[in-house]
């Protein structure tokens, strides 16, 4: 258990440093991926064996990486030995230590156990979390239908089987803050894998993922704060779905199977959603249409309450592919609809309404391997067309490139559809990308990023065409895990609506950013570390707005006891909203914590874990923000009103989170 949780905080703390080095948002470590973690630390993964969708799930590698593995194994035959992934040009020796605890040569198959074994003789696991904030809020005394009606209490329970990867099962229970209902939220799940005809098949909630996110991706995926080279997605079609967060996936069954190199998958869902009721029939009460989709499952007073699954949608699909060692190719269909009316998808005048009859969507995706080149696309169709194709292409063993080029009608859209894009949604956009990363030396790495963009029609942000563009670029040093140094610049402009000219006529503006960062890390020792980040960021849409953060964090994990520290102290002063910065922190195990820096104050937070025997963990989490010379705020900002029910009566906030995990 001790050697699973060293594992588990040592990959925080490298990832956080790789996500500075390589340009990942710090947010990209999310709830699902900590239990990918822990279930890939239970079963390990056959490195002889694995699919790219395996390989990627670790986050250690990168596209270029995942692909060099797969051509060396068609290449060279098996690694016999783990020393052999040296050889791999795009593997370094931090790479191939990140990847070792995660990681196996052989492969048990499911016909080695019998029945009894596989469903009662797994890994049970049970956690149990309660967190708080305080001083309450003023909706929690508002005598109006603002009021949340429950306790402050947030609260999730979580129950998890699992016998390898072959047979896993579970459920959780979560209540909100302010909620009433103690099981608000509830989520369940039955996973059974094989190596045999019926590949997986998963009934309760799950993710599908399809193609490059065109039509269909609701598991984790890298927007445009991608690194070089991981711009192309790698996910299996179906997997279970097991994160808190109450939207945006799946309830029913879904099945995928394979014959040798063809593959298959189908599902079907029907889900309740949350929304915004604009008429109800009189007779029955049922509703006939909503004006919007609330994704923030909050059920706190009665107009949220009110809203809560209050429209069913109702979606299928099925996909087939050929999939080969170096190339695959496949076809996806999709049709999603609600059975009420959605009065108005969006505000943009070049697209109708979308009154709710179901949208049905088609794709072919592809990727083939030749040498050094990996090239990977997907074509959709459903309102319109949509398309992206990118290339990741190993110039030398130092030096790789990336392209990636995508059209996205102003017509097009599909419901779940999730892709690389400046915009949130999949649509009225064409843009072009490029990158590269060059290994200077063994320590230091340099990688560059460049967006060009345009909208074609209307946006959310203005009234004609627009065009924009965004630069990245980090440079970082590492020392075998005894120092770390990442600088990271970042900027953009973009054009915007202008004030009116004397004529009453919209003009054309710009919205410009910078951000640049510097990060620090340096291990004493095998039991202290010690980490420093540095921020700034300028915006200006109109006029120049800046932001600062300093942040600095000790790591203590000494051996003479089972107990772990982390704490950090912050600093920050952001003008605006537009030049808030965020600042991921640690948090109990798959928990999340990225608040937002807003106005002029002081943060700080400590963890504390404790192992209770080899069976139980507990973790402590205790933190708090303050903003001096402020009476009244609101989370993430200084400045408060009280006719705001989020608004809380103090220039001071703190959050306890107690989290208990029993595995058997």
């Amino acid at each position: 258990m001790i050697k699973l949780v060293l594992i588990l905080i040592s990959f925080h703390c490298l990832f956080q440093v790789h996500a500075q080095i390589l340009d990942i948002d710090p947010e990209i470590v999310t709830e699902d991926h900590e239990i990918e973690l822990v279930d890939v630390r239970n079963y390990l993964i056959d490195i002889n064996t694995a699919s790219a969708e395996e390989l990627a799930s670790l986050n250690f590698l990168d596209n270029r990486q995942v692909f060099e593995l797969i051509e060396h194994r068609r290449s060279a035959g098996n690694l016999i030995d783990l020393l052999e992934l040296q050889v791999i040009p795009s593997f370094d020796q931090q790479t191939i230590q990140s990847i070792l605890p995660f990681v196996k040569l052989k492969t048990n198959l499911l016909d080695q156990h019998k029945t009894g074994v596989i469903l009662f003789k797994g890994s049970y696991s049970f956690v149990s979390r309660f967190e708080m904030q305080w001083p309450r809020a003023y909706a929690y005394a508002d005598t109006s239908k603002r009021k949340y009606q429950g306790s402050p209490v947030k609260q999730l329970l979580r129950f998890d089987y699992s016998f390898k990867k072959h047979f896993t099962y579970g459920f959780q229970l979560q209540k909100d803050a302010g909620e009433s209902n103690p099981a608000d939220y509830f989520s369940a799940y039955l996973t059974f894998e094989s190596d045999k005809f019926i590949e997986k098949l998963i009934i309760g909630d799950y993710d599908v993922n399809v193609g490059q996110g065109l039509i269909c991706w609701t598991g984790f995926g890298i927007g445009k704060g991608v690194p070089p080279m991981m711009i192309k997605r790698i996910s299996p079609n179906i997997k279970n779905y097991r994160s808190s967060d109450e939207n945006h996936f799946f309830r029913g069954f879904a099945l995928s199977t394979k014959i040798k190199e063809f593959h298959s998958y189908a599902y079907y869902s029907r889900n309740q959603v949350d929304v915004t009721i604009a008429t109800v029939d009189s007779s029955d009460g049922k509703v006939l249409s909503f004006s919007s989709i609330r994704n923030s499952g909050m059920h706190r007073n009665a107009s949220e309450i009110s809203g809560k699954n209050a429209v069913s949608m109702r979606s299928a699909g099925i996909g087939f592919s050929v999939k080969r060692i170096n190339w695959h190719f496949g076809y996806n269909f999709m049709v999603s609809g609600f059975d009420a009316i959605w009065l108005s998808r969006e505000k943009f005048r070049n697209w109708s309404s979308w009154i709710g009859k179901p949208i049905s969507a088609h794709s072919v995706d592809y990727h083939f391997h030749y040498h050094n080149m990996h090239f990977f696309g997907e074509f959709a169709y459903s309102t319109d067309i949509a398309l992206l194709n990118g290339a990741i292409i190993s110039l030398h063993e130092n030096y790789a490139v990336s392209i990636l080029h995508r059209y996205y009608s102003p017509k097009f859209y599909a419901y779940y559809s999730s892709a690389f894009s400046e915009s949130a949604s999949v649509g009225n956009e064409n843009g072009i990308y490029f990158g590269q990363i060059i290994e200077i030396t063994d320590r230091i790495t340099f990688n560059l990023g460049v967006d060009f963009y345009e909208f074609p029609d209307l946006s959310s942000q203005i009234d004609f065409p627009a065009k924009g563009f965004d630069l990245s670029m980090g440079i970082a040093y590492e020392r075998r895990r005894k120092l770390g140094i990442g600088v990271k610049f970042k900027m953009g402009r973009s054009e915007i609506d202008g004030p009116l000219s004397d004529n009453k006529v919209k003009s054309r503006s710009f919205q410009d950013n910078i951000a640049s960062s510097l990060s620090l890390q340096s291990s004493f020792n095998s039991s202290l570390e010690w980490r420093s980040d540095i921020s700034f960021k300028w915006f200006k849409e109109g006029i120049w707005n800046s932001g600062m953060y300093i942040g600095q964090e000790i790591i203590y994990k000494p051996f003479a006891i089972p107990m772990d520290f982390i704490a950090r102290l912050a600093i920050f002063d952001s003008k605006s909203n537009s030049s808030k910065i965020y600042s991921r922190e640690r948090d109990v195990l798959y928990g999340y914590s990225a608040p937002s820096y807003i106005g002029k104050g002081i943060r700080f937070y400590i963890l504390t874990k404790v192992d209770i025997g080899k069976k139980i963990d507990l973790w402590i989490r205790y933190s708090v923000v303050s903003y001096p010379g402020s009476e009244i705020v609101t989370l993430g900002s200084e400045h408060g009103d009280a006719s705001n029910p989020n608004a809380i009566p103090s220039n001071k906030v703190s959050e306890i989170k107690v989290q208990f995990r029993l595995q058997l």
